[in-house]
């Protein structure tokens, strides 16, 4: 592979091409992951907010 790279320049572009889309799609990958943990601390956020609610709606001064 490496002789190809050093002799053919059309592989090696080629082989630049290739590590462009890997490190797009790297990227990708990891906002996708940043997006479900977004969600999940959503769905968490809005748990905590309709139990928090619930204990102020409910409170009784003593």
């Amino acid at each position: 592979m490496r002789q190809l790279v050093a002799t053919d320049a059309s592989f090696d572009a080629l082989c630049d091409k290739y590590r462009e889309v890997i490190g797009r799609l790297n990227r990708l990958e990891r906002l996708d992951d940043l997006e479900a943990e977004v969600g999940r601390l959503k769905e968490r956020r809005a748990g905590l907010e309709e139990e928090l609610l619930m204990r102020i709606e409910g409170y009784q001064p003593q």
